[in-house]
C-alpha cells in the first residue's frame, strides 16, 4: 500500500503563496520610484523656467528704468525753459486784468504797473493782483523774506503808493523746490479830482 504525504506538498505551495505578495509589493515598489524622480524632475525645471522668466522681466524693467532717467536728464532744460516762458505768460495776464479792473475803478497811471513789473527783484514772481478800494493786493512766490523785503523797498522808491503792508508770508515745498507764498497790500492816493477846462494840468507825483 503505497502513502502519498499530502501535507507536506501543501505546505511547500502555502511558502511559496506567502512569498509572492513580498515580490510583487518590491516590484510595485520599483514601478512607483522612478515616476517620483520624473515628477521632482519637472518640478524643478518649471520653477528654473519661471525663475528665468521672471529675471528676463527684470532686466527689461530696468533698462525701460534707465532710458527714462536718461530722458528725463535730457529733457530738464526745455522743461526749465517751459517753466520760465509760462511765468512770464502768468505775470502778462495778470497786467490786462490788472489794467481792466484800474479802468472800472477810477482813472489810476498805468505806471503802477509797470512800477510792479520793475521792481521785481530776481527770483521773485507775482501770482495774482487785485485792485479795491485804493488799494492794490499783490500775491507772489520768492524764495526768501529778504526778497520779498527787497521788493517792498523797490516799490516804495517808486512814490506811487502811499504806503506798502506785508500781510504775510508763507513757506511751501513743491516736490525737491521750497519757497514763500506772501502776500503784499499797497495803498494809492486818492484820486486827483478832474482840472477843469483851460487850467494848467497839476504837477505829478515823483
Amino acid at each position: 500500500m503505497i502513502r502519498v504525504n499530502l501535507l507536506k506538498a501543501d505546505k511547500k505551495e502555502g511558502e511559496k503563496k506567502a512569498v509572492l505578495p513580498e515580490a510583487e509589493g518590491k516590484e510595485v515598489k520599483k514601478k512607483k520610484g522612478p515616476n517620483v524622480n520624473l515628477i521632482i524632475l519637472g518640478a524643478i525645471v518649471i520653477v528654473g523656467g519661471l525663475a528665468l522668466i521672471q529675471k528676463r522681466a527684470l532686466d527689461r524693467e530696468k533698462i525701460l528704468l534707465r532710458v527714462a532717467t536718461e530722458e528725463q536728464a535730457t529733457l530738464a532744460p526745455v522743461i526749465a525753459k517751459l517753466a520760465e516762458v509760462e511765468q512770464r505768460k502768468t505775470f502778462l495776464e495778470l497786467k490786462v486784468g490788472l489794467i481792466q479792473s484800474l479802468r472800472q475803478q477810477q482813472p489810476i497811471p498805468v505806471r503802477v504797473l509797470e512800477a510792479m513789473s520793475a521792481s521785481l527783484p530776481d527770483w521773485v514772481w507775482l501770482t495774482e493782483t487785485t485792485f479795491r478800494n485804493r488799494i492794490l493786493e499783490i500775491k507772489g512766490r520768492a524764495l526768501s523774506n529778504v526778497q520779498i523785503s527787497d521788493y517792498m523797498d523797490a516799490l516804495q522808491k517808486t512814490s506811487i503808493f502811499d504806503t506798502i503792508n506785508l500781510m504775510g508770508s508763507q513757506a511751501q515745498t513743491v516736490g525737491s523746490e521750497s519757497f514763500l507764498n506772501f502776500t503784499l497790500n499797497a495803498l494809492l492816493p486818492p484820486a486827483e479830482p478832474a482840472a477843469p477846462a483851460g487850467a494848467a494840468p497839476r504837477k505829478q507825483r515823483p
